[in-house]
């Protein structure tokens, strides 16, 4: 566990603005329960929209974000739950290091383990209405590469990444990256922003309020102070 410190942050949770904490992502689709209820006793029911949740938070690394463009955003890989949240991932990491496809469907090697083929969900679009395709991750990976921020992935040689289909891209390179899909959960790989967003907002707007395919939309940010995030009515998951 982190140490608390004497800097804290209060995050407040009111139907329908949802705060982006781990917990209270954890606990969006909980019903809420008196103070003097046992503990696990909101599991037992059905669960239902609303109520009110408050977290402390101690002022670490993992307590701080510049802004939420995955392309940018220094802390990304601290502030998973947030990112998750706007965005949606690529890949899921589960129980026991399974991988769980969430916005792709699946992957392959192929060229002798050197290209990695990933198989992407169809009929997704962004919370702006765009489509979520291999044209936009295309866009946002070479995106990522092109960057200069500290987050952007490190690889031994420069990949050549494609799209093979509307909803297939490939990453090939010179050698074979066994590792790629496993690590992507800590990759800004893993985080697809909407192109149209970022080229209509520009960049330094776009990371105070981010448009992805995630569950929650930015209702409001203030960076590394508070974020609330409301309920995507278009995410692509029901329930």
């Amino acid at each position: 566990m982190r140490p608390m410190t004497n800097h804290r942050r209060r995050f407040i949770q009111s139907a329908p603005a949802i705060l982006a904490t781990a917990a209270a992502l954890a606990l969006a689709g909980c019903g809420s329960s008196s103070s003097s209820a046992p503990s696990g006793a909101a599991a037992s029911g059905a669960p239902r929209h609303g109520g009110t949740l408050t977290v402390l938070e101690g002022a670490s690394f993992a307590g701080a974000w510049p802004g939420l463009d995955p392309a940018t955003d220094t802390d990304g890989a601290a502030n998973q739950s947030y990112m998750n949240s706007i965005f949606g991932q690529l890949f899921e990491l589960s129980t026991g290091g399974k991988i769980v496809p969430d916005l792709a469907t699946g992957y392959s090697f192929t060229n002798g383990g050197k290209t990695i083929v990933v198989t992407l969900r169809k009929g997704v679009t962004f919370s702006d209405g765009t489509p979520f395709n291999a044209t936009a991750v295309v866009w946002n990976w070479n995106r990522d590469l092109a960057g200069t921020c500290t987050c952007k992935p490190v690889f031994l040689a420069k990949p050549v990444i494609t799209q093979t289909g509307t909803y297939t891209v490939s990453l090939t390179l010179p050698y074979v990256n066994a590792p790629f899909i496993n690590g992507i959960f800590d990759n800004i790989f893993n985080w697809i922003a909407s192109p149209t967003a970022v080229q209509k907002m520009g960049e330094k707007a776009f990371a105070l309020k981010p448009v992805g395919a995630g569950p929650f939309v930015v209702v409001s940010d203030t960076p590394s102070s508070q974020l609330v995030l409301a309920r995507n009515p278009h995410y692509w998951e029901t329930g």
